[in-house]
């Protein structure tokens, strides 16, 4: 597959394949590749299955976990595409519905804790409610709009991803070899490819996300603070993403950061068409496989395990009637090569699971509140 060329030019999607944020009911699938770089920069590619579009984003962490700073942090891609996906269901319920929307804003908290020594193989991730908060403006009276706003939310992916549990599965390749599993839902069937079998290079990430897609806003350095591998104590923070939809274009623009932990934020353009940027759920897609992936690579580091850089391949399917959405449990292909046992590569499958933030958002059952400030514009 000539990966260059696809990431390049948008593809226009089949007839009855529209990505689902622009329909009122469709199903879609994602299918995400992670490969390792240099300790928690990472790059991966996030294809949208019914279109044939692929991105190539990178992520990392900042300087509470001792990254590099070079990218968006796994949640902030993860709590931009939650954002996103709200904003434009909205849009999508009000079109349905016609109205027409003057402004449309809002802001979503999603609060984690990580409880227990890395060290000692005993960090667990919490996870708390989830709250949105919504401001629209339009042509249609303040019950209409609270009422629009409510059908968006039920009608969100990433809303009932987070709100229903679905634990996900997991298969292990270690040196080329399946591998058990223990701990953690197996994942059956046939397996995915090594992401570095597949392409003869890493490949290099996708041209319009060094313009306007992905951007950087920096923070004081002195409201860092650095969470340490060996602390039983809890450490909260929250994911808040806040911004606005473009009316004219329905795009998107979301800037996203962890209050508690850092001043520094980013700032992601969303796509729902999935043409000029990722589409709210490819970011949220690719968010959760990163964030595995930096547990993973933490594990590692710890453990000082000879390992070389690890890769994932997930799968992630999303499906909207006309009063509901839902997701469907992941599925995650992990491949590890260096000198370990096998008791220890499924330990280390098993470790990260328990402390991804994301994949213990996606199997809890996560309370979800919302507020509508709502501005009627009735002519």
């Amino acid at each position: 597959m000539d990966v260059g060329s696809q990431a390049a030019a948008p593809v226009t999607p089949r007839a009855g394949h529209s990505p689902l944020h622009l329909l009122g009911h469709g199903a879609e699938t994602y299918t995400v590749e992670v490969m390792g770089l240099e300790g928690f920069h990472k790059r991966g590619l996030v294809e949208t299955t019914s279109t044939g579009r692929m991105w190539r984003l990178e992520a990392d962490e900042g300087t509470y976990l001792r990254g590099t700073n070079l990218a968006p942090a796994p949640l902030m891609y993860w709590g931009a595409g939650l954002h996103a996906d709200i904003l434009t269901r909205v849009a999508a319920a009000a079109r349905e519905r016609g109205v027409t929307l003057t402004s449309l804003s809002g802001t979503v908290r999603q609060g984690f804790a990580a409880t227990g020594s890395f060290v000692r193989a005993q960090a667990v991730a919490k996870v708390f409610d989830l709250r949105i908060d919504v401001a629209v403006d339009g042509a249609a009276t303040p019950a209409e709009l609270d009422a629009l706003v409510a059908h968006a939310i039920a009608t969100s992916p990433a809303v009932a991803a987070v709100a229903t549990a679905r634990e996900g599965r997991f298969g292990l390749h270690s040196n080329g070899r399946p591998t058990a599993v223990h701990g953690i839902p197996a994942l059956h069937g046939a397996p995915a490819v090594d992401p570095l079998r597949k392409y003869a290079e890493v490949p290099e990430p996708t041209d319009e996300q060094l313009g306007d897609v992905v951007g950087f806003e920096p923070g004081h350095p002195d409201r860092t603070h650095v969470v340490t591998d060996d602390s039983d104590g809890a450490v909260e923070f929250h994911v808040e993403a806040r911004g606005k939809l473009d009316p004219r274009l329905g795009t998107v623009r979301t800037t996203v950061g962890f209050p508690e932990v850092t001043g520094d934020r980013w700032s992601l353009l969303s796509d729902p068409a999935d043409t000029v940027a990722p589409s709210p759920l490819a970011y949220f897609s690719i968010g959760t496989a990163f964030c595995y992936h930096t547990q993973l690579c933490r594990y590692v580091a710890v453990r000082r395990l000879p390992l070389e850089r690890a890769r994932l391949t997930q799968v992630s399917r999303f499906e909207i009637d006309r009063t509901r959405a839902t997701a469907d449990p992941l599925a995650t292909h992990v491949f590890l090569n260096g000198r370990c046992e096998d008791a220890q590569t499924t330990a280390l499958m098993t470790l990260a699971a328990n402390i991804c933030y994301a994949h213990r958002a996606l199997a809890s059952n996560v309370e979800v509140s919302f507020g509508v400030d709502a501005t009627a514009r009735v002519h």
